[in-house]
């Protein structure tokens, strides 16, 4: 299992991570931008060593003022952070009994935070100090009575709030990653329904942070003196909600976090390698590789494990005892042989610990448990390069797939996770070639959805809808991938009845011109194909633009660029051919003797045009030039040996070999 050769690289790590308690991916979530919270302005007592920084006499108090929107995460608070960079005064008040107290703040943010004191508050006349100044200095916190540090972050700023940021490592991503380079533990007194543990203070107990237990924390900071101000805060694009159900309760069960322990893959030491190995990618569109290497650089630690009762299993043991993983390759062949015998992974969930593990271990005296870790979606798909590479291993071949092709949201998914775990086991991209295509809008740029009824079905292209002959007569098959090729798929585009009737005219167009060749060639046998250098002058000069086309044709669909290469072909169909070539030749064509030379020149023009032209738009509507084969096919000889256009490929056309000398000339 691919699991194990991360485990020996040592790229698998385990330990705790904060995480959405619903455990869904980033990709199923989204943000409400209405959301209304409890907020919070929070002072906590400061060291007396801090007094001397802003000239304030020992003998008074000196406060950090934070501001919070989530005040249950104030039970496990570990730090208070600053940016070294920034300039913070203090606001002088008094407190309830007269005496004499100064809050630390952003200078920039200070007069807008005057209005929170009733107390005759003033800003500090002494001079600022910087951020950095602050740094290591110390603070009492409230509920566990322990002294922590005030520490540097770049990602606080004087925008909002107070310019100190309340910082708990077992429920913010920034507070966790701040704190884990500081050697700080994240501490989570929550567990899995949302309740507080008897971890947190007895008061608290049983209560949901996010409804009693959350009111419960303010009431304490009230008894306590040590709430400031309190207030409704409506957020802007902060609070997740699934996509799926888009309700207001999982607005309150999605902001929940709490660590828990987890499996990683530590990217950051090959993040060089990974960046590097995009230099031999192909990207299309160019500006794509951009996006991907964002979603690159930010990937540190990427945790595989989620906690769901479906998936696929990480087929780790546990020591009931110590809690020390067990995982070796031994130990992980034996439970794939379990599952093939028994019905696949979901033997993890229905077999015990003891039918699970290697006979090795059941003995040792040692007791295992199992638990009920299963992988990251992503992880899954971004292995799937390993089938191929396992049926291919027998041969010692390396394979590398010439293209992945997805649309533009996976470059944080599908793409990613290919490329990130490819490089670390093997140190090369497991593809060529990368292109992200955009989506379907409907014909007025609107996002398609079934609730607005705005979606084109497929099938109603193709088959058509009998309630609804006019928008959807039933176009085939062709017609759908026509407009597919005449669009730049790289971005987004709009479809819908009148977008595919007027493709349905563009296909109509080269179906007629196929027509009148096939019927121009119906007395033609390529044994009376005449050399080019005797072709009339016409005939050369159509020849010759039919070579610059398929050329031009070619390194379009080479390059992925396929309605560069269609509008080519419809503008060489649509002017040089149908409105000049074809039309000058109908005399000759229709009033010449049969085998007269005039004829059979125009004659071998055309079977060089119907050849090259089918063949060109066969990628494109296949339908359609595999039927100009078959009627063309008697023509040719031996006509036995090919029964399909795919077969007749362009380098087996003699008109090919003529084209190309001519471009090359």
């Amino acid at each position: 299992m691919l699991v194990t050769r991360f485990a020996s690289l040592q790229f698998l790590k385990s330990f705790s991570k904060r995480v959405l308690l619903s455990a869904l991916a980033e990709s199923e979530l989204e943000y409400d931008d209405n959301f209304v919270s409890k907020s919070a302005y929070v002072k906590f007592s400061a060291n007396s060593s801090i007094n001397k920084k802003f000239g304030i006499p020992d003998s008074s108090k000196v406060f950090f003022l934070i501001w919070t929107t989530t005040p249950w995460t104030l039970i496990a608070n570990r730090a208070i952070a600053v940016n070294p960079d920034l300039d913070y005064t203090t606001i002088k008040t008094l407190d309830r009994n007269g005496q004499d107290e100064h809050y630390i703040v952003s200078k920039d943010l200070a007069s807008s935070l005057l209005s929170l004191f009733e107390n005759q508050p003033s800003i500090s006349s002494n001079p600022s100090i910087k951020g950095i100044e602050l740094v290591n200095h110390t603070y009492y916190q409230f509920f566990d009575k322990k002294e922590y540090s005030v520490l540097p972050a770049e990602y606080v700023t004087s925008v909002s709030g107070t310019g100190l940021v309340h910082t708990a490592p077992g429920h913010g991503k920034e507070d966790y990653e701040m704190c884990l380079s500081f050697g700080i533990a994240p501490f989570s007194p929550v567990d899995e329904y949302g309740n507080f543990t008897s971890e947190a203070p007895s008061e608290l107990v049983g209560k949901n942070v996010l409804s009693d237990g959350n009111l419960s924390v303010l009431e304490i900071l009230k008894e306590n003196f040590s709430l400031v101000h309190q207030a409704d805060f409506c957020h802007i694009l902060s609070f997740p909600l699934f996509i799926s159900l888009l309700t207001p309760y999982l607005y309150f069960i999605l902001n929940l976090t709490r660590s828990t322990p987890q499996w990683f893959i530590d990217v950051s030491s090959e993040k060089d390698k990974i960046l590097k190995s995009m230099d031999r990618i192909k990207f299309v569109p160019g500006s794509s590789k951009k996006r991907l290497e964002a979603f690159v650089k930010s990937r540190s630690q990427w945790c595989i494990s989620r906690q769901r009762p479906w998936g696929t299993p990480i087929p780790v043991f546990y020591d009931s005892i110590t809690d020390e993983p067990l995982m070796t390759e031994e130990t992980v062949e034996y439970v794939i042989e379990k599952f093939e015998n028994n019905g696949g992974s979901g033997s993890w969930w229905n077999l015990s610990t003891e039918e699970l593990l290697h006979p090795k271990y059941l003995n040792n005296g040692r007791s295992y448990i199992k638990r009920y870790d299963t992988l990251d979606v992503w992880f899954d798909s971004g292995t799937s390069w390993t089938l191929i590479s396992y049926m291919l291993s027998k041969d010692n071949k390396k394979f590398v797939s010439d293209v992945y092709l997805e649309g533009s949201d996976q470059h944080r998914g599908w793409f990613q996770s290919s490329l990130v775990l490819s490089c670390l086991i093997n140190g090369s991209s497991p593809f060529k070639t990368l292109f992200t295509h955009g989506f379907f809008l409907d014909e007025r740029g609107s996002k398609m959805s079934k609730s607005l009824g705005n979606v084109m079905f497929p099938s109603n292209i193709i088959n058509g809808v009998k309630s609804d002959p006019v928008n959807y007569p039933g176009y085939g098959v062709d017609v759908l991938r026509l407009w597919v090729g005449m669009h730049d798929t790289s971005s987004d585009v709009s479809i819908g009845p009148q977008v595919i009737s007027k493709v349905s005219l563009v296909l109509r167009k080269i179906r007629g011109t196929f027509k009148f060749l096939l019927g121009s060639l119906n007395d033609f046998n390529p044994s009376k194909i005449q050399e080019y250098d005797s072709l009339l002058t016409v005939d050369k000069f159509i020849l010759h633009e039919l070579a610059q086309t398929i050329n031009s044709v070619e390194k379009s669909f080479d390059n992925y660029m396929f309605y560069q290469g269609m509008q080519t072909l419809t503008i060489f169909i649509n002017t040089t051919l149908s409105s000049f070539y074809l039309d000058v030749i109908k005399d000759r064509l229709y009033a010449d003797k049969k085998d007269s030379f005039s004829r059979l020149s125009a004659q071998t023009a055309c079977h060089h045009i119907l050849l090259s032209l089918a063949k060109a738009v066969a990628p494109i509507t296949p339908h359609l030039s595999q039927e100009v084969f078959q009627f063309y096919k008697p023509n040719l000889s031996p006509p036995e040996e090919i029964f399909s256009i795919f077969q007749y490929s362009f380098n087996q056309c003699v008109c090919t070999i003529i084209l190309h000398t001519l471009y090359a000339s």
